[in-house]
């Protein structure tokens, strides 16, 4: 597997371990979006990565405009305008297999991000959202909704008068915000794979793995994703045990079981009553998400939910 793209390789040799080097990126003026501002979040956040590990030096500029003869004369690297490899309002509009259209953010990403479990992990957390987005297109409900729909909101409104310098800072400001995001579900992905292999020692099963039950919390959703065959994970969560139940990776929320119908949204005595587990605390109205005051309350939640869905199926949706 390469571990560099023939991308960054190309603007990394622009850079030097002695002076500082401008690297100078170029992309549309205007109304700024999240399009473009994650493709510059990854390609800054990846150069100053290899800067930092490298010792070299790096001036990165973003350059926007829309003439395209300043900006291919002017520009290392163009996107987002001009029909290019990184752009994508031509004709042959390109698809990911889920039927999302590709955006410039994702051809970027494409070239930068080469290992397989990072970039589709990035995808699902945060581009497939801000790609269909700018391509007008619907979103499929079990993906996550964009976490940059702030961006609209730092644009100029339509009774302000702003010069260039106030539009340059104000997309630089949000640039800031969106590598932080970037960033951050980046280490998030990162976790994830992490958790892959972490998931058999923090682990036990019941009842021939229909429940998970988790001595430490990490994340579980691919380990789900690949057993159908799971009911609901148990796990301890602020100095209580939540069971939640497994998801169906269809609809955002929607998960292969409920709880108990007459359980919805009681608590406490209430709740203590009608299940008869003594340190159970909370369920959840939409019928996901129970909680328990101990593991072993939780178990038997657990132990209640496979006996109603053995009796009577009722409990699958």
């Amino acid at each position: 597997m390469r571990h560099e793209s023939e991308l960054i390789e190309f603007l990394k040799g622009k850079g030097d371990s002695r002076t500082d080097h401008r690297i100078i990126l170029g992309t549309h003026s205007g109304e700024f979006h999240a399009d473009e501002l994650l493709a510059t979040a990854v390609l800054t956040t990846e150069l100053r990565k290899f800067a930092g590990a490298n010792r070299y030096r790096y001036d990165i500029r973003v350059y926007r405009s829309r003439d395209l003869n300043y900006l291919n004369n002017a520009c290392d690297l163009i996107y987002d305008i001009g029909n290019g490899k990184y752009d994508h309002h031509s004709s042959d509009q390109v698809y990911y297999p889920n039927g999302i259209p590709m955006a410039s953010c994702g051809k970027i990403l494409n070239d930068v991000i080469l290992d397989a479990d990072i970039a589709e992990g990035l995808r699902r957390k945060l581009f497939y959202a801000v790609e269909a987005n700018d391509n007008g297109a619907p979103l499929p409900d079990y993906l996550e909704s964009s976490q940059l729909a702030f961006v609209g909101a730092f644009n100029q409104r339509w009774d302000e008068e702003w010069t260039g310098r106030q539009t340059r800072d104000h997309f630089n400001n949000v640039l800031n915000i969106v590598e932080t995001i970037y960033e951050r579900i980046y280490k998030s992905v990162l976790s994830d794979i992490a958790a892959k292999a972490q998931l058999e020692k923090f682990s036990t099963f019941m009842h021939d793995g229909k429940f998970l039950i988790l001595d430490r919390y990490c994340p579980y959703h691919e380990y789900a994703r690949t057993h159908p065959e799971l009911i609901a994970v148990v796990y301890p969560k602020d100095h209580q045990w939540m069971i939640r139940m497994s998801p169906t990776f269809k609809r955002k929320y929607e998960t292969r079981y409920l709880f108990p119908r007459e359980w919805a949204g009681l608590s406490d005595s209430a709740l203590r009553d009608i299940s008869g587990v003594p340190s159970i605390r909370f369920c959840h109205r939409a019928l996901f998400l129970t909680t328990c005051n101990t593991k072993e309350g939780a178990l038997e939640v657990c132990k209640i939910v496979l006996k109603k869905l053995n009796e009577s199926g009722g409990l699958q949706k």
